[in-house]
């Protein structure tokens, strides 16, 4: 589930389908305070998307580079990512 108004925004979705398998994972209890949560697996209580407000840094706790899931989704994520996009925009 995708939380974050400006990511719905972008991806035009609010629920998503992922590739995830976990050993470890980020959870609401175990968030640094310093940074945000954009996607979580409620089900799981597992925080799948997260980025700092400011600094450059954001992370996807999925496999998009396996099959099975909505690539569209994916890339635009991924492009986010790289151009700084969204999550540090001043928009």
């Amino acid at each position: 589930t995708i939380i974050d108004e400006k990511i719905i925004s972008m991806l035009g979705k609010k629920e998503i389908v992922v590739n995830s398998f976990h050993n470890q994972a980020v959870t609401a209890k175990t968030i640094s305070p310093r940074l945000k949560t954009f996607a979580i697996a409620q089900e799981h209580d597992i925080i799948e998307g997260l980025y700092h407000p400011s600094l450059p840094i954001a992370g996807i706790q999925w496999h998009p580079e396996r099959g099975g899931q909505d690539t569209e989704i994916n890339e635009k994520i991924m492009k986010a990512f790289v151009k700084r996009e969204i999550f540090w925009s001043k928009k």
